[in-house]
């Protein structure tokens, strides 16, 4: 007996750990799949690549549709079929995995065991790793793990930079680059992360110059700044490898059509012209395209498709009043749609011709002082906010909002949604990804199984998700406002030119809030000007579990550190 309690006071860090990542693990796999896409671009378009790389075709022949998105989670959903675990199994692994290596930074900054395992399970049974973006086959689920891995993969670079031999810094840059590159083909806008990986490299190349106190181009400086250089090279390689596989298969040298495209091209170009009247969530509006038929001949050829669904709302989402107009970005779209249509997609090199055309006459219009231009970002969205009186305050606004809903997690839904599509295709969802979906019962059968099981663990995520929902804004307050402490703290002693035993705590704050920051001021763009968000915040939540976990256990451990400090006080008077 005594030897069982010696080993469970020894090892009680491990068990719970274990036990912990065991009971998510369950909760995770059983539940039920959302199959709801019968055709397109979202949930059905991975369906089908992955379908396609398992038969050994990469991503099949070529359709409108085959280069609109990044080839990562099909390859994740493939990855998961061929090796026989199931998709929600392969996803708990992952995220389980990322909440390891999260692990590892904290425990530098954290020092009591306690503390460590409240941060670890705050962090692994974040809800919107339950929810809906979870039970669709889809790739927004992916952002979570990513985002924490990266984080967590560069702060442990941080901690290794200095270190004599160099194994260690190698193996963590190593996993910093596969989380970056696995995120970046995973979805277009992970640009966000740009500025967390540029502003790590910028400290641990300081610091490798600072402590070596010698030249910058001396070996050991050059040595170590090239290890932690590699994340860039290796996205960079992977970029070009995703573009020399397409151009074997497809003939064009891009990764995906909204990177480096003609079409990416003459759509921002169309976006930059100024429309007569700027319409609310309208990127291009229906005049500004009766003028772009009159300055591009290649264009005018879609007039047909585009008017006739302009005419018939086809495939439109309408404003309030009903203003006639495509709204958001499914303008986009309706501009592949249209061309497709035509025939100009009948393989990858005629609809680079065609848009590259359109492109060509544009430009020579707007040239030739024919069309007038706008700012926009570089992006596929508008920059509204130089020009309309109000907007900046309402992309604050916006940012603030997501910060909260995030936190509430109000978009994360967690409900059984029974399969309203086509058997064959529901049966195929399930195949390619080893889970199940619910159908409805038969009247005469009573309840189906699977209903009663799905209905359970979804209660299960719903309990987490409502004792997050209601701790985690309050947690979320006092923790930025413990960060803001903590760096005028981290001034201060700078501009005194003070050692800050702090700085270590900072860093990482800094940059898994920085990260959080810059992908809600994108979020928040897009949720002020173009369309609610909705599912799409879950993205950013493991960056904001973790945030809130490390500053939850730091505000608790220095609390506790002054309350001791106090008592040793005390007791020596």
């Amino acid at each position: 007996m005594k030897k069982n309690k010696d080993f469970a006071r020894k090892y009680y860090f491990a068990i719970i750990i274990v036990l912990a990542i065991l009971v998510k693990h369950i909760i995770t796999i059983n539940l039920p799949l959302d199959a709801r896409d019968p055709s397109g671009a979202d949930e059905y378009l991975m369906l089908e690549q992955a379908e396609q790389l398992v038969a050994g075709n990469y991503l099949g022949p070529y359709n409108y549709l085959t280069l609109v998105k990044g080839i990562a989670f099909p390859l994740f959903l493939a990855f998961s079929n061929v090796t026989g675990i199931s998709l929600l199994a392969l996803y708990s692994i992952f995220y389980a995995a990322a909440c390891l290596v999260a692990l590892v930074p904290i425990r530098r900054i954290i020092k009591r065991k306690p503390l460590q395992l409240l941060a670890f399970l705050f962090l692994l049974f974040c809800p919107a790793t339950l929810d809906n973006n979870v039970q669709l086959i889809y790739r927004n689920m992916l952002i979570i793990p990513q985002s924490v891995l990266l984080v967590s993969a560069l702060m442990m670079m941080y901690y290794h930079i200095n270190d004599e031999k160099k194994n260690k810094l190698v193996w963590w840059t190593l996993l910093a680059s596969f989380a970056w590159v696995f995120m970046w083909h995973t979805r277009e806008d992970s640009i966000w992360s740009v500025p967390l990986v540029i502003g790590a490299w910028i400290v641990m190349g300081v610091m490798a110059i600072k402590e070596k106190k010698t030249k910058i181009w001396s070996k050991p400086i050059l040595g170590k700044i090239g290890i932690i250089t590699l994340p860039f090279l290796l996205l960079f390689a992977s970029i070009h490898i995703i573009s020399l596989i397409n151009y074997r298969y497809y003939g064009v040298y891009m990764t995906n059509q909204l990177n480096g495209s003609n079409y990416t091209k003459a759509v921002m170009l169309m976006m930059k012209v100024k429309p007569a009247e700027e319409i609310e969530r309208v990127e291009i509006t229906r005049e500004t395209l009766q003028r772009l038929y009159e300055v591009s001949p290649t264009f005018k050829n879609l007039e047909d498709v585009i008017e006739n669904d302009y005419e018939n709302k086809n495939g439109l989402v309408m404003a309030a009043e009903d203003n006639g107009e495509i709204n958001e970005d499914l303008i986009t779209w309706e501009l592949t749609g249209a061309a497709n249509a035509k025939g100009y997609y009948k393989d990858a090199k005629n609809a680079e011709k065609f848009w590259g055309d359109v492109y060509s006459e544009i430009k020579q219009a707007v040239n030739e002082g024919k069309l007038e231009t706008r700012a926009t970002l570089p992006s596929r969205s508008l920059i509204p906010f130089p020009t309309k009186e109000g907007s900046f305050a309402k992309l604050i606004w916006s940012i603030g909002s997501l910060y909260m809903r995030a936190a509430k997690y109000e978009n994360s839904i967690m409900n059984v949604e029974k399969v309203d599509i086509d058997e064959m295709v529901a049966r195929r969802y399930e195949a390619i990804s080893g889970g199940y979906a619910v159908r409805e019962a038969d009247a005469f059968d009573g309840a189906d199984p699977m209903e009663v099981r799905a209905s359970r663990y979804v209660r299960w995520a719903s309990r987490i998700k409502k004792v997050y929902a209601i701790i985690s804004p309050v947690l979320l307050i006092i923790g930025i406002i413990y960060y803001i402490g903590l760096t005028a703290l981290i001034i201060i002693n700078a501009v005194k030119k003070r050692a800050c035993r702090y700085f270590d705590r900072w860093l990482f704050l800094s940059a898994t809030f920085g990260a959080l920051t810059v992908m809600l001021i994108g979020l928040g763009y897009v949720n002020a000007f173009m369309v609610d968000v909705n599912g799409y915040i879950a993205s950013c939540n493991g960056l904001l579990n973790l945030f809130i976990a490390l500053s939850m256990v730091l505000i608790i451990q220095d609390v506790a550190n002054v309350v001791l400090r106090w008592r040793k006080c005390r007791s020596l008077q």
